[in-house]
C-alpha cells in the first residue's frame, strides 16, 4: 500500500495483464481472486477496494472475504511466517474461499459462454462519441 491506495509498482504489474487480453476467455475470465493488502498503519481496506475494482475490471471475481493486514511489519517474521496464530487461520480461510469460489466456477463456468455472448452484442463508441462521453 502507498498513500493510501495500491503502489505505482504494483499498478505496473497490473498493466501486464493486458497481455492476458487476447486469451480465450480474456483476462482473469473465470478466475477466482482472493485479495490481501499489507500497510505498514491501518489503512489497508482502502487497498483492498482498489485491487476489487481491479479484479472485477479484468473480469474475475474476489471472494467476500479480504485480508487487510495492519502495521505488517510486525505481523511477519523475516520469513514471512505470521506472528499470531489467528492471522494465520485467518489467512487460511481466505484460502479456502478462494478454493470452494474455484470449485463453484468448476462446476459451471458462468460468465465464458455468456461474456462471449454479451461481447458479439455491444457496439463500440466511434471516436466522435467517444470525445463527447
Amino acid at each position: 500500500m502507498y498513500n493510501g491506495t495500491i503502489s505505482g509498482s504494483f499498478k505496473n504489474a497490473l498493466d501486464w495483464l493486458k497481455l492476458l487480453g487476447d486469451r480465450n476467455p480474456p483476462y482473469l475470465t473465470d478466475k477466482v481472486v482472493g485479495l490481501i493488502s499489507t500497510a505498514g498503519g491501518m489503512q489497508g481496506l482502502q487497498a483492498v477496494n482498489t485491487m476489487e475494482f481491479v479484479v472485477r475490471a479484468l473480469r474475475g471475481s474476489a471472494v467476500p472475504l479480504v485480508m487487510p493486514i495492519a502495521q505488517a511489519w510486525k505481523a511477519f517474521d523475516k520469513q514471512g511466517v505470521a506472528q499470531d496464530a489467528q492471522l494465520t487461520e485467518q489467512l487460511h480461510a481466505l484460502g479456502r474461499e478462494v478454493a470452494r469460489g474455484s470449485c463453484q466456477f468448476a462446476l459451471q463456468r458462468p460468465t465464458k459462454a455468456d461474456a462471449a455472448k454479451a461481447e458479439t452484442k455491444i457496439t463500440p463508441l466511434s471516436d466522435e462519441e467517444a470525445k463527447i462521453a
